[in-house]
Formats: C-alpha cells, sequence, structure tokens
C-alpha cells in the first residue's frame, strides 16, 4: 500500500465477519478481503 493508498474496515451488526477493502488511489488496483470472527472462551488459569 502507498500512502495515498485506502483501506476500509466494514461489519455489519448481524454478521460474523469483516470485510477489509484496499483500493490504490488512481483505483486500478483492489483488494478485498472477508474474515470471519471467532468467539473465544476463555478461561482463567492460574499457576499451581
Amino acid at each position: 500500500m502507498g500512502k495515498d493508498d485506502s483501506l476500509t474496515i466494514r461489519v455489519n451488526d448481524d454478521s460474523d465477519s469483516i470485510v477489509i477493502a484496499m483500493e490504490s488511489q488512481n483505483q486500478d488496483k483492489f483488494a478485498d478481503y472477508e474474515l470471519r470472527l471467532m468467539d473465544l472462551d476463555s478461561e482463567h488459569l492460574g499457576i499451581p
């Protein structure tokens, strides 16, 4: 990405994914990535 390129991150309220879009300044290059979100369960682990 160059300093004048744009980066957009989109998410819908009811969606389990985000979309990352990158576009060059003169709009000749465009990349669109969809990433699924994960719900991680975490446990508090202590040192015995």
